[in-house]
């Protein structure tokens, strides 16, 4: 739940601060990736691409469930129409 008020603030432009904490893995927001890239905010990997929505391959085909391997940097998004690598996407901080 973290996670929502660090999407909140980059859509009201309130400053982040960088490297406050170490990576964290949030959740519970779906954000599904953008051209096979997480979306990454000041540390924070929204990780939730949903997979709540797997059951509507029809109005939901870029979402599904995904494994990230923190130590490789890289991940895999199976969704309702096959599998698919995911990386880490980086978005300025104000």
């Amino acid at each position: 739940m973290w996670g929502r008020s660090l999407r909140y603030a980059l859509s009201h432009e309130i400053p982040i601060v960088p490297n406050a904490l170490s990576r964290t893995y949030v959740g519970h927001t779906i954000t599904p990736p953008r051209e096979g890239r997480l979306l990454q905010v000041a540390g924070h990997v929204f990780l939730d691409t949903g997979a709540a929505h797997l059951d509507q391959p029809e109005k939901y085909r870029n979402q599904g469930l995904t494994l990230f391997c923190h130590q490789e940097q890289q991940g895999w998004m199976t969704t309702a129409t096959g599998m698919e690598r995911v990386t880490l996407g980086n978005v300025p901080v104000l």
